[in-house]
């Protein structure tokens, strides 16, 4: 249980570094669903 939470932190933690990505270098991100346009 204690492994499970470590990554269910890990993954939310994760989740919001990349929000932070989105907003500062793809804000056209939300047009798309949240997934950045590289090409």
């Amino acid at each position: 249980l204690g492994s499970y939470f470590l990554y269910v932190v890990f993954a939310y933690h994760q989740h919001l570094l990349y929000r932070e990505y989105e907003q500062l270098f793809a804000p056209r991100a939300h047009v798309t669903g949240g997934v950045p346009m590289t090409a």
